[in-house]
């Protein structure tokens, strides 16, 4: 299963969808999990958050209940924010 955990007021969220999830490549990957979106602001969404120790959006957690969960919080400038 794959939990993304995302909000309205999130402006990196909207572009990982637009230009990310959108790619083939990323679409195909994807298509190996149940993929689940999740507003963390909702009662659903921040009861996982709090189960899966996510404190912001945008957070990908990858989950196998075989396994610890596998949570990437996007580093979306690694060479510092643009100005």
């Amino acid at each position: 299963m794959a939990f993304y955990f995302k909000s309205q007021f999130c402006p990196y969220c909207s572009q990982v969808e637009e230009f990310v999830f959108s790619d083939e490549e990323v679409s195909k990957k994807l298509r190996n999990f149940l993929f689940v979106e999740l507003d963390i602001r909702s009662e659903e969404g921040s009861k996982l958050a709090r189960r899966f120790g996510v404190a912001e959006t945008l957070t990908l957690v990858i989950y196998d209940p075989q396994q610890a969960p596998q949570r990437g919080q996007g580093e979306h400038f690694p060479q510092g924010r643009p100005r």
